[in-house]
């Protein structure tokens, strides 16, 4: 893949989405869902394959060669202030002291409708919803665990004043026999492989 140009790859697991042909072919049994453990499985190779073949993986679904991680993807796992354009496009904001939450809003999908609506001066604008102090932290220590650099602890505790190694020792403890966290080092909060995997289980886990 690297010879013939491919920077980056996203690997993505297919939703089956109700009420679409696919999910009405499994209800009536002319097709077979993939199972929960062979989709894990399937995970751990593609890992594992991408790696041998120099691609570096930097959150879950995420792999990239030397120098080509994109920069909004690292704005998006970080939390920082993203504009977004165009349909069905998706934008944050972190709101300004003393409001300590953050904004989040979608455009609208249809095409015709967006272009209709910058035609006629109006923010195309489908869905916005504010994000309090809590639900901020929450979403921070989500995102950061989803990506291969992990959560920083110390960061989490002096930003949201989350002390995770006071507050879940021991949900911490069995989360490394478990196999799904590495050992903690420099204040880093790692998931394995196999953590990665069941990274929304272990989110909530660690969750107040």
């Amino acid at each position: 893949m690297a010879n013939q140009g491919v920077h980056h790859v996203s690997a993505y697991e297919l939703t089956i989405e109700p009420g679409t042909r696919l999910s009405e072919r499994i209800r009536k049994g002319e097709l077979i869902a993939v199972s929960e453990n062979d989709r894990a499985d399937q995970m751990l190779f593609t890992m594992a394959y991408l790696e041998d073949r120099g691609y570096k993986q930097y959150e879950i679904a995420g792999f990239a060669l030397q120098g080509h991680i994109p920069h909004h993807q690292r704005a998006y796992w970080s939390l920082s202030n993203i504009i977004a354009f165009g349909p069905s496009a998706h934008s944050f904001r972190r709101e300004v002291w003393p409001n300590t939450g953050a904004i989040r809003w979608s455009n609208v999908t249809d095409t015709g409708l967006y272009m209709a609506q910058i035609a006629a001066g109006k923010f195309p604008v489908e869905s916005r919803t504010r994000l309090g102090f809590d639900r901020l932290a929450a979403d921070h220590i989500m995102l950061r665990l989803r990506t291969v650099e992990g959560l920083d602890l110390e960061q989490l505790d002096r930003e949201y004043g989350i002390d995770l190694l006071t507050e879940k020792v021991d949900d911490l403890a069995s989360l490394e026999r478990e196999g799904l966290v590495v050992p903690i080092r420099n204040g880093k909060l790692k998931l394995t492989r196999k953590g990665l995997l069941v990274c929304d289980a272990v989110t909530r886990r660690l969750l107040r």
